[in-house]
């Protein structure tokens, strides 16, 4: 699974051999949308400083004293970065000093206790699966006593193992012996990462602690003695393998003490035998990670996979573009798969950027700030109302909302003028014709807009097919309507507009899916998914698209082209991007040339048009207007 697994551990001594503490965290956070490492790291370095900081004071107000500046640490970092991932982490947080074993829980994290062979489980109740907020709130405390075995581990350990088995593993050989069995054990089982300690209490005048480095699934065991090599192995990689040790010379009854801020420390859950002197506790520190060295291999190497793919696509994309986007896309795959996996994220997202970055080198993405000049912003004019369109008209802009127009002449928006008070407009378009603008409103209708007055135009039929977009070409007007999948073709007649022509075959050609369309003799229609549609007399005209945009282009709004303009646009409002294709004057076929990309627009865009007299293309938000040269 994804997310995060760990072990940390440290010992303090006074120096003179007497007085002993170790402390450690054993942690999993099921998540990749937070720092795991940070985390862990800086809730260890709390629980050391604020158990150690008075050494004279209460172990037991010590330890929940520390408990809560972690608690307040994950709040801050929760807040930090707008995630709430406590509900999400396994962990155990504890001491010992001297034959007391100080404990805190969350998740599915358990301890259990082994004990003359019987199995019990020392961390039930510890926390509340409905407070979401705080990470500890209930503190086990208790005495060990010669013979004990103690496991704790990340995860529900009895599912893979029973409470019986446990209790044979445990107590019927040595700590070493046991944790080799129950590594044999859960390695054709466990499916997900654990973090496990075992501690055994063993009556010996000296300390003998020895550690065990286990993995899961194959991975190599290290013994090791811990007077010389943990200090080493701590040294370079700043982690230990969960070894922990404890000086016992109490004689007391093995309890325990539930209580965080605001739980009696009274309340004792009690778990009756005797306890006989002990000198001396022997611990094996165990790290189950299923197959994580495996894994990571593994990953390594999808990654590097990686890396080459964008290597070849850097040299084919040259000449042979859609190998080298096959190439970027099994390698996104690969790099994503690998983040999802919660190993080498800080590598796998390298790779992913290194992929965006080659993405835009073939595209020749061309990023957009101080070139796109503002040159209208009607934000604060608008109301409630947003822009819908631009066109040229005149020597003006016609910047149209549903239900008034903006004239705007160099950078100076005129008053309004209303197009109709009771109807929404949904496009339009320049009539060189007839030199006005033909509006196309919703429910039908079609308004003639000139030099500031507007009127209802006129057909045979007297009522005007619905459509989403209208355009003008020569003497005749054209209406996009997708829901019947048709194109309606108008002639204007000296005092209206003819009857209603069907312009394709609607059986032949589906343009259900159609969001714009745009004339320059053909019809060049833009479906929702991403895909152009030439025509030409009504049929469909077989064209390719070479050098096709890797990722495409689907969710795109707006086509623009006219009859002398030797470039068709398509505007992609969802990823504020213009994307530029150069017809061909000898075949049927279009070129991707170049996308251009947009930061910090006032608005979504909403349409555009191409001043071929001045070189400069008119795009429009929802708010502003602005100039691109080209």
């Amino acid at each position: 699974p994804s997310g995060f697994t760990e072990h940390y551990y440290t010992e303090w001594d006074d120096g003179l051999g007497k007085e002993k503490i170790a402390l450690f965290i054993v942690v999993s956070i099921g998540s990749t949308q937070v720092p795991g490492a940070e985390i862990g790291k800086e809730a260890f370095q709390l629980l050391q400083d604020h158990f150690l900081d008075d050494l004279t004071g209460d172990p037991y107000d010590r330890f929940e004293n520390a408990l809560r500046e972690v608690n307040l640490c994950i709040t801050d970092k929760e807040k930090e970065l707008g995630v709430s991932f406590v509900p999400n982490m396994n962990i155990i947080c504890g001491v010992i000093q001297k034959d007391m074993l100080f404990l805190s829980q969350r998740g599915e994290a358990q301890g259990y206790l082994v004990r003359k062979r019987h199995v019990s489980s020392i961390t039930d109740g510890l926390y509340d699966s409905k407070n979401k907020d705080d990470l500890f709130q209930n503190i086990a405390s208790g005495v060990l006593e010669v013979g004990d075995s103690v496991i704790l581990v990340t995860g529900q350990l009895v599912q893979y193992v029973t409470p019986n088995d446990l209790s044979k593993i445990f107590s019927e050989q040595s700590l070493n012996e046991a944790g080799k069995e129950l590594k044999d054990l859960l390695h054709a089982d466990v499916e997900e990462q654990l973090a496990l300690l075992s501690f055994e209490i063993l009556e010996k005048a000296e300390p003998v602690i020895k550690l065990e480095k286990m993995e899961a699934k194959g991975v190599v065991e290290d013994i090791m003695d811990v007077e010389d090599k943990v200090v080493e192995k701590e040294r370079k990689i700043e982690k230990s393998l969960n070894v922990l040790r404890s000086w016992l010379d109490k004689k007391e009854k093995f309890v325990f003490v539930k209580r965080l801020r605001d739980v009696p420390r009274d309340r004792l859950l009690k778990m009756a035998v005797a306890l006989t002197v002990v000198v001396v506790v022997g611990i094996v520190g165990l790290s189950l990670t299923t197959g994580k060295n495996r894994v990571i291999s593994s990953m390594e190497g999808k990654l590097s996979l990686a890396e080459e793919n964008i290597t070849q696509a850097a040299t084919r994309g040259s000449f042979d573009k859609d190998e080298a986007a096959l190439l970027l896309d099994e390698a996104e795959l690969m790099a994503v798969e690998v983040l999802n996996s919660g190993y080498l994220a800080g590598r796998a997202s390298q790779v992913i950027d290194d992929i965006s970055e080659q993405r835009d080198f073939l595209d020749n993405v061309i990023r957009i700030d101080d070139e796109l000049k503002l040159l209208v912003d009607l934000g604060g004019s608008l109301g409630n109302s947003s822009l819908v369109g631009v066109l040229p008209y005149d020597d003006k802009h016609f910047l149209y909302t549903g239900n008034e127009v903006y004239e705007v002449l160099i950078d100076e928006a005129q008053t309004p003028v209303v197009i109709d008070a009771s109807k929404r407009a949904v496009s339009a378009s320049y009539f060189p014709d007839r030199d006005n603008v033909v509006v196309l409103m919703n429910g039908g209708d079609l308004i003639e807009y000139t030099e500031g007055n507007s009127q209802f135009a006129d057909t045979v039929d007297v009522e005007w097919e619905n459509g989403r977009e209208v355009r003008t070409y020569s003497n005749k007007v054209y209406i996009l309507d997708s829901e019947d999948g048709q194109i309606w073709r108008y002639q204007r007649g000296t005092t209206a507009f003819g009857s209603s022509q069907a312009y394709i075959d609607a059986e032949a050609l589906d343009l259900t899916g159609a969001v714009s369309f745009a004339i320059d003799g053909n019809i060049w229609i833009l479906n929702s998914d991403g895909s152009i549609t030439k025509v030409l007399s009504g049929d469909e005209v077989p064209f390719n698209v070479k050098k096709s945009p890797t990722g495409g282009f689907a969710g795109a709004t707006k086509i623009y082209t006219e009859l002398e303009i030797p470039q068709l646009y398509v505007l992609d409002p969802a990823n504020d991007r213009l994307l530029v294709f150069d017809k061909s004057s000898k075949t049927e076929d279009i070129t991707y040339s170049v996308q251009y990309l947009f930061d910090d627009l006032r608005g979504e865009l909403q349409d555009l048009y191409v001043d071929k007299d001045r070189d400069v293309i008119m795009l429009v938000t929802d708010q502003a207007l602005y100039e691109l040269g080209f």
